[in-house]
């Protein structure tokens, strides 16, 4: 056997044959690679020559000191990745990193691989920012996630923001899962690092987007009203969704002020799911989408009612009347929310012993001495009633609970010094859009909203409005809106006839009062319904026997006489033919 060495020179190694075996033995005199070539009766025998990789002994730590940086930079490459380890975690972190900075990502991966992550990261910290992120970009992503979690916050963040957006992209979930890692304030200071590095704006976005929700909702609090407008306008509108969904409800109003129209267009497009069932889906599936779409009603409503007009008429342009109904639906229950129920209260602050109240942002006011005020450290001052109503400076309506706590349910009070809904609302949205996309999307909450949602908006509208609703619509769709509407007040409903011709009306009612129809209405209002209706009307309907049927069964004697008095004779007796007896 010979032994060729690095340095070209050869050694023979004699061989002992034993138990059928050929035994040798040698000892390397200089590290790198060998090659060895083994021959039997001058033969080579089957895979010689081969190479052998001879690495250097591993120097104690005195050694180490007494070396000179370069001769330990020289030394590394040729020991072994334990060798390399045990040198690496015997020098400073200093040292160490200036002993591998002259050598490729790669080799430096190679050469600190036993290396515990916690050293890895303290030697990466001493190296510039550009070498230290290539070589997190060049190991997998098991190791460099160890080593990132055991950086100092700080160091990470030299390290992300010196990283190009092709490098951030491609490990964009084991960055987010080191941001996640940080502290609050540590978290904060560096995203407001990434998002001030232009050239890593795409991969600053992908980290972004692995984030989650509320830990991005949380930074948000913290940031600055530009700094959260830029970072949600960077990301897509279903991560934007999703965080705007986690933020404290008085921010979220902040921030979707801050978003263009196109953000709340997109974010609105499955609110009707909160009341329409995709029978596609299963069971589980539909209640999932429902309670999402719900929780998204409550989270755009007062963002929608608030939107100026014409605003909200480029907005909604081209929406479906699956998308306005939605918007419509959460509006409507946003209304009923504030003015008839508690249940969405919320807590807002905190009123403590001393009389000192802490609000949400963390700023504090003091009650006066009469506890009939409310002292804010800008000067302005809130009411405070004996119920515990408080009327803050800005209108809105709180309550103080007998606990301390105070709560907001979303109400105002008005110039006049009514309490009542805040501004905007169904109304206004439905006011907003076209004629055409007022129709359909009443048409779609009748046929797929609870009952009285439709009702909600047309019983605010003027006659001129509801003739331009209503006009376009067919007979059956007519008479579900006269149902929905007369559940609310049958007058109003009546209202809705005399804005159609008489033989269009009489065929809605038809429709209500036919004991064959599918659409027949036999609840209790349509007695006030049916006296609130004008003589042409009522005579138009088909059959006639119908309106009598329908007069014996929801009015009284006088009250039908009443009704029939107003009639023609003719009428009156075809009328009479659909009355029993008695």
């Amino acid at each position: 056997m010979r032994i060729i060495t690095p340095s070209g020179g050869i050694s023979s190694v004699d061989l002992q044959f034993d138990a059928g075996k050929y035994t040798g033995s040698y000892t390397w005199t200089q590290p790198g690679q060998h090659t060895v070539s083994v021959s039997l009766d001058q033969e080579a025998i089957v895979g010689s020559p081969f190479t052998v990789e001879a690495t250097s002994a591993i120097p104690n730590v005195s050694e180490l000191e007494s070396m000179s940086e370069r001769e330990v930079t020289q030394l590394l490459p040729k020991l072994s990745g334990e060798g390399a380890a045990q040198a690496l975690q015997a020098l400073a972190p200093d040292v160490a990193a200036r002993a591998l900075y002259e050598n490729s990502p790669e080799a430096i991966v190679r050469m600190t691989a036993c290396v515990m992550p916690g050293n890895i990261a303290e030697i990466l910290s001493c190296m510039p920012p550009a070498m230290a992120g290539a070589t997190i970009g060049s190991m997998s992503d098991e190791r460099a996630s160890e080593v990132l979690a055991s950086m100092q916050a700080s160091d990470a963040t030299k390290l992300m923001t010196s990283m190009s957006s092709d490098d951030l992209t491609e490990k964009a979930e084991m960055y987010a899962n080191a941001l996640s890692a940080m502290k609050d304030e540590e978290r904060v200071d560096a995203v407001r690092a990434l998002m001030a590095t232009p050239e890593a704006e795409k991969g600053i976005t992908a980290i972004f987007e692995k984030l989650p929700a509320r830990t991005v909702a949380e930074m948000a609090v913290s940031l600055k009203r530009d700094e959260t407008s830029k970072l949600l306008s960077s990301l897509t509108l279903e991560s934007t969704a999703a965080i705007v969904s986690k933020l404290p409800e008085e921010l979220q109003m902040s921030v979707m002020s801050m978003l263009g129209g196109d953000s709340l267009y997109q974010m609105t497009k499955t609110l009707y799911q909160a009341y329409k069932i995709d029978k596609s889906a299963s069971a589980q599936e539909r209640k999932k989408m429902q309670a999402d779409a719900e929780d998204a009603c409550r989270r755009f409503a007062r963002p929608l009612g608030l939107r100026d007009k014409i605003e909200l008429g480029d907005m909604f342009r081209q929406a479906s009347e699956e998308h306005i109904g939605g918007c419509l639906y959460a509006l409507v229950q946003n209304k009923l929310r504030s003015v008839t129920s508690t249940a969405d209260a919320r807590p807002v602050a905190q009123l403590f012993d001393n009389g000192e109240i802490e609000w949400g942002d963390g700023s504090r006011s003091k009650i006066n001495d009469d506890r009939t005020e409310i002292l804010h450290p800008d000067g302005t001052k809130a009411s405070l009633s004996e119920d515990g109503t408080i009327v803050d400076t800005d209108g809105q309506v709180l309550k103080l609970r007998e606990d301390g706590i105070i709560t907001s349910d979303g109400t105002v009070m008005g110039d006049d010094g009514a309490i009542s809904s805040e501004p905007s609302g169904a109304l206004h949205m439905f006011r907003a859009v076209s004629d055409l996309q007022r129709t359909a999307s009443i048409v779609e909450l009748l046929h797929f909203a609870p009952n009285g949602c439709a009702a909600e908006i047309l019983i605010d509208l003027t006659l001129t409005e509801l003739r331009e609703v209503v006009s376009p619509m067919g007979s059956s769709d007519v008479a579900k809106l006269l149902i929905d509407l007369g559940r609310v007040s049958p007058t109003a409903a009546a209202r809705v006839s005399s804005v159609l011709s008489h033989t269009a009306a009489a065929s809605a009612v038809s429709i209500m009062v036919n004991p064959g129809s599918s659409g027949r209405c036999a609840e209790p209002w349509m007695g006030p319904f049916l006296e609130a209706l004008s003589a042409q009307v009522l005579r138009n309907v088909e059959p006639p026997t119908a309106v009598g049927g329908a007069l014996a069964e929801h009015c009284s004697p006088t009250v039908a006489a009443t009704i029939l008095h107003k009639m023609e004779p003719m009428d009156v007796s075809r009328i009479l033919e659909g009355m029993s007896p008695a």
